[in-house]
């Protein structure tokens, strides 16, 4: 039996480098997961990029929170919890 890891991920501006959002995903859900980020992103011009990495179930919101504290206020496509102050997912 494989054992399948929650997915963290980074949705990324390849241009800038600037960190948009900080997520996680189930392998169940990663299909389909991110076509609301490329719509957005092609409205503004972007193509984005999204890094993928594997965490251990017991790790996965202690590196989320940690690559969240990392930055000064919240990321601009991370509305999490209503961390951004606006309804919906946050995408601009």
């Amino acid at each position: 039996m494989q054992i399948l890891f929650p997915r963290q991920y980074l949705l990324k501006d390849p241009k800038t480098g600037q960190i948009l959002k900080v997520g996680q995903t189930q392998i169940t859900t990663f299909i389909g997961r991110f076509e609301k980020y490329v719509t957005a992103g092609k409205k503004k011009g972007m193509n984005l990029i999204v890094e993928v990495f594997e965490v251990p179930k017991k790790l996965r919101g202690k590196i989320e929170g940690q690559i969240r504290k990392n930055f000064k206020g919240p990321l601009p496509w991370d509305n999490t919890n209503g961390r951004l102050g606006r309804g919906g997912s946050g995408i601009l």
